[in-house]
């Protein structure tokens, strides 16, 4: 059981980092960056993009499915 586990979250997490890879690619995401450069540049603080989020909450899902795998 635990194996089915850790391979759901490896997909969950492979999933959300092709949505977030995708996002930024977009028209959508090209907006969101450009305004968060510009608020960066503002307010003189780092904005992560709504693409960004995605692609570090998949990594942390790959990366928690992945130990749950090969744990012994």
């Amino acid at each position: 059981m635990r194996q089915v586990n850790a391979l759901v979250l490896i997909l969950a997490g492979t999933g959300l980092f092709w949505h977030g890879y995708e996002l930024g690619r977009s028209v959508r995401g090209a907006v969101q960056r450009l305004g968060a450069e510009v608020h960066g540049t503002l307010h003189n603080e780092l904005d992560v993009t709504t693409a960004t989020w995605f692609m570090i909450a998949g990594g942390v899902l790959v990366a928690a499915g992945t130990a749950a795998l090969l744990k012994r």
